[in-house]
């Protein structure tokens, strides 16, 4: 946070999101064993992000104070659910085999081997599964205007 703070520009405009507290939807496991059955290992900087970090970026009022204690000003951060509404069930695999920590594993995947991991999390899921519904947090902040020099 305070990285980003430097970088802006007196004025500037901060707008980020991360994923809040709030249930995980039974695809993020689904993926996840259907990858760790192919040789699938958390990158160690997910890992990290997991065991330090999430929490910090989960709750509005701890975003809030690491906004404040950045730099920022008129912040605002609340965390929401959102309504993503019906995904087919390859769409709902696809979305999470897209994530960060997954993408490249995935990547490096031949086109045969690459429809494993969506087959084998499609037979976990079952053909109904549960509308995603994540949990993010926003947050707004913006970095004090420079002072105007004397007249």
């Amino acid at each position: 946070m305070r990285e980003v703070r430097r970088v802006l520009a007196p004025g500037g405009a901060l707008l980020a999101s991360s994923f809040a507290a709030g249930p995980e939807h039974p695809v993020k496991a689904a993926v996840a064993g259907a990858a760790r059955a192919m040789g699938w290992r958390p990158p160690s900087w997910y890992t990290r992000l997991k065991v330090e970090l999430a929490d910090q970026v989960a709750d509005p009022e701890a975003v809030a104070a690491m906004a404040e204690r950045a730099g920022f000003v008129d912040i605002a951060a609340e965390a929401r659910t959102l309504e993503i509404g019906s995904l087919d069930v390859e769409s709902l695999i696809e979305y999470r085999l897209g994530m960060g920590s997954l993408a490249a594993f995935v990547g490096d995947l031949d086109p045969v081997a690459r429809r494993r991991p969506v087959d084998d999390t499609a037979r976990r899921l079952g053909a109904d599964p549960e509308p995603l519904r994540p949990a993010v947090m926003l947050l707004s902040a913006r970095v004090p205007a420079a002072p105007r020099p004397p007249a």
